[in-house]
């Protein structure tokens, strides 16, 4: 029975508006390994709450629990509230429930008869029984996306982020889409893959070697795999009909474009056979991706376990969003950090004090871009809750990890760097060096947590082949199995993050949990204290508090970075970068 708290509240005159029921647990997508389920929420109105009514439906065979336990039609459970002209009130109850996939709806009906028309729905499942078989692993990979974005991300939020581990110093290890994507694949730094840049000698996707990747481990250990998405820059549409080793289902992005993909008029290699998608808004890529990537998890069989590389090209610019998302965040507020635009750059290296300073018409760009890319992530938090939503109704999601990250990050104006054509990430930074990194897998992360251990995109897939008991060749990063497992378990201190040439001088750089040294192939070199210095104003190379920590870390970075990027050289003059002075009282 739905047992009702009665709040006192004063009716009013006059019946304005139809009752507001909600939810407030299960939360959504919530496990319960016990079969008592408790439901909780509350309901408001202007003149009186007179009942509140829940349905419950078994997601899987869409039929509704009765009260007495039975499935049929569709069956509301009503209370009358012994007090009709409270104007909120708050309900609970208790069942029972066999092992499933499950959404509750609750409505409220006021005094005058009016039905609450919103209806909130929260989905959950029960299960009691420990899942057999190997994990089921899900990489949401995207494009450009910075770590601070993902408040505007609401299934992200609920989805992932409520269930999961929030990594607040997750890094990549190389700020450029196809070395980072490589990086990714192998789980080795670009030193290893060879893999430095998006065209070129070290860029395009056909000097990638693709024999020993995350795909290739995992289909070896009996996963079903998928990649579904942007692969490298480089797969065009006359390479379409290759798909490389590892992977049974291959839904690959195939464009000329510099960026490696695009949101509409664009042809996918499906599994080899090309097919052109245009301009309508069916066509657009992000849900075309989604919904092969529900197809892809729903069509394997329940006694296989499954590998989803899930890439969408958002919110990778020209950050188009799809046409339900246009005219969103229209109120967003200019971003204007401390570092936006940053006025006195003598400090910094030569690229970045060669940069005039912005003008109105490239703050209006940034600005603009900003809101494009924050409306093209909607489709992306649609796709995620596709997935998700699939992993439930097939009763994989308990038994699977999920991690939603990105292959680099991406400035907005900070340090003059993001306001002209590909001047948006590259740098050793902050902004572009961190991305969004959470983790869900309900076996180890059922209670949600903020992590600040220094992790890595090179991480990934040793993570995944642990969790898959594959054997990672090559790896240079860790799994993050033993942090997840034991939080606050021994742990890297300091990573390395590489660039060759580009826009941005090679250079080897050393990220600390507290500390940035960069040292350039141009002898330039740079030092932020990120504990007194997060937006990186000052650069405190040459100030003596410090130059215990800089020469370790100097030393530290020609340990990591070997071999170093093509044509760099440690023994290159040392600094010509021009340092202001710095008051340290």
């Amino acid at each position: 029975m739905i047992a009702v708290a009665v709040a006192p509240g004063i009716a009013n005159a006059a019946d304005l508006a139809p009752p507001d029921g909600r939810v407030t647990a299960p939360s959504a997508d919530q496990v319960f390994t016990t079969s008592t389920v408790t439901f909780s929420g509350t309901a408001t109105d202007d003149v009186g709450v007179a009942a509140v009514q829940v349905a419950i439906r078994n997601r899987t065979t869409l039929q509704w629990l009765r009260l007495d336990r039975t499935w049929g039609a569709q069956q509301w459970w009503t209370t009358t509230l012994t007090r009709p002209r409270t104007t909120w009130t708050r309900w609970s109850f208790s069942t029972t429930l066999p092992d499933g996939n499950y959404a509750v709806t609750v409505r409220a009906r006021d005094t005058s008869a009016k039905v609450d028309p919103t209806r909130p729905t929260v989905r959950f499942s029960v299960a009691t029984t420990t899942p057999t078989g190997k994990p089921n692993v899900v990489l949401i990979l995207t494009d450009d996306q910075r770590f601070d974005t993902l408040w505007s991300m609401p299934n992200v939020q609920s989805l992932l982020v409520d269930h999961g581990v929030t990594f607040t110093n997750g890094i990549v290890a190389n700020s450029l889409c196809c070395p980072s994507r490589a990086n990714i694949l192998k789980g080795a730094y670009s030193h290893t893959t060879r893999v430095y840049q998006n065209a070129g000698t070290f860029g395009p996707f056909s000097q990638f070697q693709d024999s020993s990747t995350i795909g290739t481990w995992m289909r070896g250990a009996g996963y079903r795999t998928a990649l579904m998405g942007k692969y490298f820059n480089g797969y065009t549409e006359a390479r379409a009909s290759y798909v490389p080793p590892g992977w049974d289902r291959w839904v690959a992005i195939a464009t000329t474009d510099i960026g490696g993909g695009r949101y509409y008029d664009y042809t996918l290699s499906i599994d080899g056979a090309s097919r052109y998608y245009g301009t309508a808004p069916a066509d657009y890529s992000t849900d075309v991706l989604a919904g092969f990537a529900d197809s892809f998890i729903r069509g394997t069989p329940a006694s296989t376990p499954l590998y989803l590389h899930f890439t969408p090209y958002g919110p990778h610019e020209q950050a188009t969003a799809a046409p339900r998302h246009l005219g969103t965040f229209s109120d967003l507020a200019p971003y204007r950090p401390p570092n936006f635009g940053e006025p006195d750059v003598s400090d910094k290296p030569t690229y970045i004090r060669n940069l005039a300073p912005m003008e109105s018409w490239s703050i209006n760009r940034v600005d603009t871009l900003r809101r494009k890319q924050y409306q093209t992530l909607q489709s992306v938090d649609d796709a995620v809750g596709t997935i998700v939503d699939a992993l439930a109704d097939t009763g994989r999601l308990q038994n699977t990890m999920i991690v939603f990250t990105s292959d680099n990050g991406f400035l907005w104006g900070e340090h003059r760097w993001g306001t002209t054509g590909p001047h948006n990430k590259q740098v050793p930074y902050e902004e572009s060096i961190k991305v969004p990194y959470v983790v869900r897998y309900d076996p180890l992360t059922s209670t949600p947590r903020v992590d600040r251990s220094l992790v890595m995109s090179i991480d990934l897939a040793p993570t995944f082949a642990a969790l898959a008991g594959a054997p990672a060749p090559g790896a240079e990063g860790r799994s993050l199995l033993p942090i997840l497992t034991a939080p606050g378990s021994t742990w890297r201190t300091d990573a390395l993050v590489e660039h060759h040439l580009t826009d941005v001088p090679s250079y080897c750089a050393v990220r600390s949990t507290t500390s940035l040294y960069v040292r350039y192939g141009t002898g330039e070199e740079e030092f932020y204290p990120l504990a007194v210095d997060p937006y990186q104003l000052q650069n405190r190379i040459n100030d003596p508090t410090y130059a215990s920590t800089v020469t370790s870390m100097r030393a530290r970075a020609r340990e990591l970075c070997s071999p170093p990027p093509p044509g760099y050289s440690f023994t290159s003059t040392y600094p010509t970068t021009r340092v202001r002075h710095i008051n340290t009282r």
